[in-house]
């Protein structure tokens, strides 16, 4: 989470700014997608938004291959056969592909033997999460995902931004009882409350990928909007907490092992 408010705008819509990365020692899906996010939004409002990015090492490698020296126009993107990439690079999107080829789940494919179950249920807690981008969150480029392989511990980790009106605020129009975003946070999450928005939106996109995750895959999730946070760890166990800053819009970030 410190990371998080470091390269992360304090509210509102970005202003003229310089993030330096140079010193991270790990840029992963969640710290390319987060200041990717950030440079959507600027542009859309007319400001300026820049990065100073690592000049080697993995930290480098990563930004190179997950596409964000590429949208700062550093250097080109690496073939997608490259043999060091085990990465999704940085991709917008607007509105779900139902039926479609999942990149990430073509990633897990290159590096595990899945079942039907392996794939479709976390397909569609994704499908369902865009859904959600695309019916209520009003960002102005949709969201941005991405995701890699860590091969020391055999993990795939995946981040979904969008820079939309956060979670708290749909609840909130329809459910009074929402306090504020950490309370928001708890019952979606725990799938306390929902809002169906058409055929294919059944309202409990974050509350499948939680226990998709940690239930069955024994991995962990993280979901940030507004002030508040919420954390599942690999026993199925849910924690929510005030962010400490604010984030504009909404964070999903997750973590599953991969047996190889």
């Amino acid at each position: 989470m410190a990371l998080l408010g470091r390269i992360q705008l304090t509210g509102g819509t970005p202003r003229d700014q310089c993030i330096d990365l140079s010193h991270c020692k790990y840029i992963g899906p969640a710290a390319a997608a987060i200041p990717m996010s950030n440079s959507l939004a600027a542009e859309h409002a007319g400001y300026k938004y820049s990065v100073i990015f690592p000049a080697s090492g993995k930290s480098e490698s990563f930004a190179c291959f997950a596409g964000l020296l590429r949208h700062f126009g550093v250097a080109d993107l690496p073939p997608a056969n490259h043999p060091r990439n085990v990465t999704v690079p940085l991709t917008t999107v607007q509105h779900p592909t139902w039926g479609a080829e999942d990149p990430v789940i073509n990633l897990a494919r290159r590096l595990a033997t899945l079942n039907e179950d392996d794939e479709l249920y976390p397909r569609n807690s994704l499908l369902e999460l865009i859904q959600n981008v695309d019916d209520h969150s009003r960002s102005p480029f949709g969201a941005i995902y991405c995701a890699r392989f860590l091969n020391k511990v055999n993990t795939i980790r995946v981040a979904l931004v969008d820079r939309g009106v956060g979670i708290a605020s749909t609840p909130r129009s329809v459910h009074p009882q929402v306090r504020d975003a950490e309370h928001a946070l708890e019952l979606v999450v725990r799938g306390g409350i929902t809002r169906r928005s058409g055929r294919h939106n059944a309202g409990v996109g974050i509350c499948n990928l939680r226990n998709q995750v940690t239930r069955q895959l024994h991995g962990e999730i993280v979901v940030v909007t507004e002030d508040g946070v919420a954390y599942g760890d690999r026993g199925g166990n849910l924690r929510t907490c005030p962010l400490g800053t604010r984030f504009g819009g909404t964070g999903v970030f997750f973590t599953v092992p991969v047996a190889r």
